[in-house]
Order: structure tokens, then sequence, then C-alpha cells
């Protein structure tokens, strides 16, 4: 489950989820990504591109990934800007990345107390993270259960 997706982990403990059936449910949960969405090698992982191109500028200082969301979709368009553009604004981007980190992993804490359904991963939170929280998990299964079966399904998906 993606670190901010609080709602949907109710709503599946609420539903389907129910911790009165005879089946476990948990949540597997990555660590945070510092890296902010501009400053990755690629836009669905977690490395910082510091591969210096035209004149020693890193690609981030070239180009600038605004990820924009709407309710049907969520999607990655690349801009070029100004190189004066892009260093003012990285700044108060890398702010508000932060504190929204730290919301969630403050929120996630929370959550843990109450429900104590989710997992923690050392794999980073991205797309390309995925294989190994998928590992992490069945390894974690495997050591700490009993189970005959496992399944696995994402957060936004019904049962």
């Amino acid at each position: 489950s993606e670190r901010s997706n609080f709602e949907r982990r109710q709503l599946i403990r609420d539903t389907w989820g129910n911790q009165s059936a005879k089946h476990q449910i948990y949540f597997i949960v990555g660590r945070t990504c510092h890296v902010p969405v501009h400053q990755r090698k690629h836009e669905l992982g977690c490395e910082v591109d510091d591969t210096p191109q035209n004149g020693g500028e890193s690609a981030s200082q070239r180009e600038f990934f605004l990820h924009r969301t709407s309710s049907a979709t969520s999607r990655f368009s690349r801009l070029r800007l100004p190189k004066e553009w892009v260093e003012a604004s990285q700044h108060l981007m890398e702010q508000e990345h932060h504190e929204l980190n730290k919301n969630h992993t403050q929120q996630l804490e929370q959550e843990v107390s109450t429900y104590r359904d989710i997992l923690w991963t050392d794999a980073p939170e991205s797309y390309l993270g995925l294989p190994h929280k998928l590992k992490h998990a069945i390894h974690w299964v495997y050591k700490h259960t009993s189970a005959q079966w496992f399944v696995k399904v994402d957060d936004d998906m019904v049962v």
C-alpha cells in the first residue's frame, strides 16, 4: 500500500479485510523516497539524477518534471523551463515534499499503533520499488506465519 493511501486501507479494513474473518490482512509500506520527482533519474524510481549533461548541468537542472493528478489519472509531463525558474522553484518543492512525507509518517505511526496490520519494509516507495516490497512481504509471511497460501492484492483493487 502506498504510504499516503490511508482512506483505501481503512475501506479495506471496513469491508472485505475485516479482521473478524479467518484471514489476516497486512499492508506492506515502503520507506519514504526523499528524492523529489523532479530530481529523479526516472519519474517512477527513487534514484537521484546526477548525470552531468550539456555543460555540467544535471538533467534535473535542465528539465523539470511536473506531477499532475486528476480524478481519473495520474501522469507526468516534461516541461522545458528556464534554468533560473527551476532553481528558484526546487527549494520550495523540496520543502513541500519533506513536509508531506513527514505528515505521512506521523499518520502511519498512528495507524500502526491503532490497527497493527502494517508491515514496514526498506524498499523504496516508488513504482520501481514494488518488486522489492513484494519480495519482503513474501519473506515476512514465510518467516512469521504458518499460512498455507498468500494473496497479493493492491489497495486499489476490489476483492
